[in-house]
């Protein structure tokens, strides 16, 4: 309101514009008719100008408007504008809901039992999905949700392609209450290499990287208190977690005959937090933020006993040089006292494109530079829609420490370095219309110890997208 001028947006077109109401003569006149929309018009003091939230394809901006020595146009009559595209739309339809008649329809009310609803299986995918993490694995999942989503199943065969093995598995966790209790079970073959002595002289190096696989069978419970403590612009995660875990193991032609058999149990005592800023749709990473996580292990009790293992883990995310690319920085290690021949599995990362090596201590390091390539905006068909693409230059390095082995037992340490550098090729995309979009691609990793270059299929799908 300014004097007896009424200014306000209204839709007399079909989209936002800014009018005028002249309160002296009741006339009304066309300030300014946008592209697109405009909004949140304010007069300036002096009543000579205006400021308009004016809408395009790059978001709002702010533009200004004289209002002084100026002729708007006068408007006699509104004509209705028709909407084209909503017509076609609306007459594609089979009709038009009537709510003239209004009926009653009576409900019977009964009592809603939890426990005879806790499945619901609504949905498979052939990959392997987590649930909790989201983490996409080759293989096949089928996932169940009750209605009060307190219950989450998911059942499934996951494909190993650091190990290449594979195993079947079932997953429960309910979040009824707090904390939330977490249940699996998995069984399949697991793999590993061990460095052979073959000559006669250990100190003359001559050992090989000897790959070996075994049945494995756990059962897992746990128990976690996610605490969400995001505040601002940064999310925040900090969750203790406590699991008990029973694994049988059994041999095949390629284990080792002194490689444990039968079954132990083990305690995992786990601190995970994370701070991360919120990122754009654009970002490949946060533009700052950190994760850091802590484990350990240890065999409580049993007749066979696996020692124990110290496990910290931690990732940097940094801005790159030009917007939305991104740096990650990954270190990690663990020390493992085993139980005689007898200790846990790695839990840290391995440079890509190497297997898994038994060590009784590791060092890891990484370091990702990832950047968007361009924005196709390719529709293939019905099949697919390809956003955008992204590379990802690489370097991961590692330090182990172990023990030789010859005929089952330990006849000397070994002390090496192994390391990988590569890039990545991956595309976002969406697959027959599904909302979440599918992180797909190749990569390529060096090995400078091995001399070898080798090329992993990469796949991911972003359930957190919306």
């Amino acid at each position: 309101m300014v004097g007896d001028q009424v200014y306000f947006t209204g839709s007399l077109s079909g989209k936002n514009g800014i009018y005028k109401l002249n309160l002296g003569d009741n006339s009304f006149y066309e300030i300014y008719q946008p592209r697109f929309g405009a909004e949140s018009a304010a007069v300036s003091p002096d009543g000579r100008s205006m400021i308009v939230s004016d809408y395009t394809a790059n978001g709002f901006h702010l533009i200004e408007i004289p209002l002084d020595n100026t002729e708007f146009r006068p408007l006699v009559e509104c004509v209705k504008k028709s909407f084209d595209l909503a017509d076609n739309l609306a007459e594609q339809e089979s009709g038009v809901l009537d709510f003239s008649e209004q009926g009653v329809e009576k409900y019977e009310s009964k009592k809603y039992s939890k426990a005879a609803h806790l499945f619901k299986f609504h949905s498979w995918a052939p990959v392997s999905v987590d649930a909790g993490t989201y983490e996409i694995t080759p293989g096949v999942s089928l996932m169940s949700q009750n209605k009060l989503g307190t219950s989450l199943t998911t059942l499934g065969y996951e494909w190993n392609t650091t190990e290449r093995t594979g195993n079947f598995y079932g997953k429960y966790s309910y979040k009824g209450w707090y904390p939330i209790f977490d249940f699996e079970a998995n069984t399949g073959k697991r793999a590993s290499e061990y460095w052979l002595i073959e000559g006669d002289n250990p100190h003359k190096n001559d050992t090989t990287l000897t790959r070996y696989t075994w049945k494995q069978t756990n059962v897992s419970a746990g128990t976690r208190i996610p605490l969400n403590l995001s505040r601002g612009k940064y999310n925040r995660i900090l969750q203790p977690e406590v699991t008990y875990e029973i694994s049988f193991y059994e041999h095949d032609e390629s284990t080792p005959e002194k490689f444990f058999s039968g079954s132990f149990q083990s305690l995992q005592y786990r601190l995970y937090f994370q701070q991360l800023l919120k990122r754009s749709y654009q970002d490949v990473y946060p533009d700052f933020g950190f994760i850091a996580d802590a484990s350990f292990y240890h065999s409580p009790g049993g007749k066979t006993s696996l020692g124990n293992m110290l496990m910290g883990q931690t990732y940097l995310f940094l801005p790159g040089i030009l917007g939305n690319h991104g740096i990650r920085i990954y270190g990690g290690y663990h020390e493992k006292k085993a139980s005689g021949n007898y200790s846990f599995s790695d839990a840290i990362r391995y440079p890509r494109g190497w297997g898994k090596i038994n060590s009784n201590e590791m060092y890891s390091f990484a370091f990702d530079y990832k950047l968007p390539l361009f924005y196709p905006d390719w529709s293939i068909g019905g099949l697919a829609y390809v956003k955008r693409l992204k590379s990802s230059l690489f370097a991961d390095f590692a330090k182990l420490k172990g023990d030789y082995y010859e005929d089952g037992q330990v006849v000397g340490a070994y002390n090496t370095d192994i390391s990988s550098y590569g890039i990545e090729l991956t595309g976002d995309m969406h697959f027959l219309r599904f909302y979440a979009p599918v992180e797909i691609g190749v990569r390529g990793s060096y090995l400078p110890e091995d001399g070898n270059i080798y090329f992993d299929f990469l796949f991911s799908i972003d359930f957190n997208s919306l």
